[in-house]
């Protein structure tokens, strides 16, 4: 069964997760992320930037790896140079989407400043993703500190609402609030969420019929058409992740899905 994974971090100049990486017996590099993938029958991936320096890192690594996708990660606190720098790449193709590190800085995702990421978006067919749901505590990207009232996935309503050609991406499932997500989903024909970073390291067995149920739910209210693999890796392994949801209860053709057909279908349907 072939896979694709949505959500990796191979920005391999970050010291946070270089950390994570070693703590999880992860070789944190590109010939690690390579290995891992052909292992696991993954067969592509999203690799996704957090800032000025990590695009540049995903974007060189997508040059040399055709079946890497390079997402490019949006700093709001330097809005204008955060744009200026996709505008510019943009229309050349390099990032096939963009992400917006909501709760880890302050802004909702319905802020009119955010208008013109959409809009270049829309006119560049590229994917919006958003971060929702919990935030790790440690990351600091804004003055005050990670906010999870910016990160709630209900916040994402208005937008695929105001904005229903574009492609949206709900990342982490806006885990603990994954039912409001399934909504989200369900109605709204261009929202996808994705189901990485739910857990650090192993599974942990005293959570696991609890994650198991969550995405039970996800697939079925949501729809299998929806749901999409990832791992967050390196926060998680991948050999880790693909048990976990093959093991959760879904039926084969749901597990088909998130795992590898709607990746496909959102990403490659002119292939």
């Amino acid at each position: 069964m072939e896979v694709f994974d949505c959500h990796t971090h191979p920005t391999f100049n970050s010291s946070m997760f270089s950390d994570a990486a070693k703590s999880n017996n992860i070789d944190y590099s590109e010939s690690g992320l390579l290995r891992e993938m052909e292992k696991n029958g993954v067969a592509g991936c999203m690799a996704i930037g957090l800032d000025e320096s990590s695009n540049r890192c995903v974007a060189e690594l997508a040059n040399r790896n055709r079946n890497i996708l390079p997402i490019y990660g949006v700093e709001t606190q330097t809005i204008e140079k955060s744009y200026a720098g996709l505008k510019k790449l943009a229309a050349s193709g390099v990032f096939r989407g963009i992400k917006l590190y909501l709760g880890y800085e302050n802004v909702y995702p319905f802020s009119k400043r955010l208008d013109k990421f959409y809009r270049l978006a829309e006119n560049n067919d590229m994917t919006v993703i958003f971060h929702t749901g919990d935030t790790w505590q440690s990351i600091k990207r804004s003055k005050q500190g990670s906010m999870v009232k910016y990160s709630h996935p209900l916040n994402i309503d208005e937008v695929a609402t105001t904005h229903p050609e574009m492609k949206i991406i709900i990342a982490h499932s806006g885990n603990p609030w994954t039912e409001d997500t399934a909504e989200i989903v369900y109605k709204n024909k261009n929202c996808y969420a994705d189901i990485s970073g739910w857990f650090f390291g192993k599974p942990q067995n005293d959570s696991m019929d609890l994650m198991k149920d969550k995405l039970k739910f996800l697939v079925r209210f949501g729809g299998k058409d929806k749901i999409l693999f990832g791992t967050d890796w390196p926060l998680a392994g991948m050999h880790d992740y693909i048990n976990f949801v093959s093991e959760c209860g879904l039926t084969s053709n749901e597990i088909e899905h998130v795992l590898y057909k709607n990746a496909k279908r959102l990403f490659f349907q002119n292939s």
